[in-house]
């Protein structure tokens, strides 16, 4: 199975509320975006595009790709673990800083990153190019308005959001992992 670069109207766009409901997370209030029992119909919809078993190995970047992954692994049954590798976007770059790269060994077999979001799409081009012709991606969202995002052959992506500084289902909306509660909420949520 092979992933195309979906067409716009393809992928769901979720707009931010005009009047969105005030939630507490943790001890943060924040604006809610997407409620927890809608992300979920969203992640059912991703998982039956994204099948786990088609790949020799998953791998997950950083934390961000943690929830979906575990989403995806709990809808499909899949009990393999991910080879966890750590790429991040530079502020304001189109570029990636690698941290843990892709391990040699795994290179060109069949691949699937899993991230939590598609942005400027520098991280995913440095994945992808360290992965093999033969690797697939999958984001959980992706922002409207990237300018000069870059394209990534075999993507998959949940949903489109609004270009805001979100927080759930891995995101952690700039908070310091110690008081990180964001990245295992099941919704989307947006500072206040």
């Amino acid at each position: 199975m092979t992933c195309e670069i979906p067409s716009e109207s393809e992928i769901p766009y979720v707009r931010f509320p005009e009047d969105p409901k005030i939630i507490t997370v943790g001890d943060f209030k924040v604006f809610e975006y997407v409620n927890p029992s809608e992300m979920a119909k969203y992640v059912k919809i991703l998982s039956d595009k994204v099948k786990l078993d088609n790949f020799d190995a998953v791998l997950v970047n950083m934390k961000g790709g943690m929830f979906l992954f575990e989403s995806l692994s709990r809808l499909q049954g899949y009990s393999k673990n991910p080879v966890k590798i750590e790429y991040h976007r530079p502020e304001n770059a189109y570029g990636a800083t690698i941290v843990t790269p892709v391990p040699p060994e795994l290179r060109n077999l069949k691949l699937l990153t899993v991230d939590d979001i598609y942005d400027s799409g520098g991280v995913f081009r440095a994945i992808m190019a360290d992965s093999g012709p033969s690797s697939e991606a999958v984001a959980f969202v992706t922002k409207t308005g990237i300018p000069n995002q870059i394209q990534i052959p075999n993507m998959t992506i949940g949903l489109k959001i609004d270009d805001k500084w979100v927080g759930g289902c891995g995101m952690d909306l700039g908070v310091p992992d110690e008081e990180n509660t964001f990245r295992n909420y099941p919704g989307l949520v947006v500072k206040i």
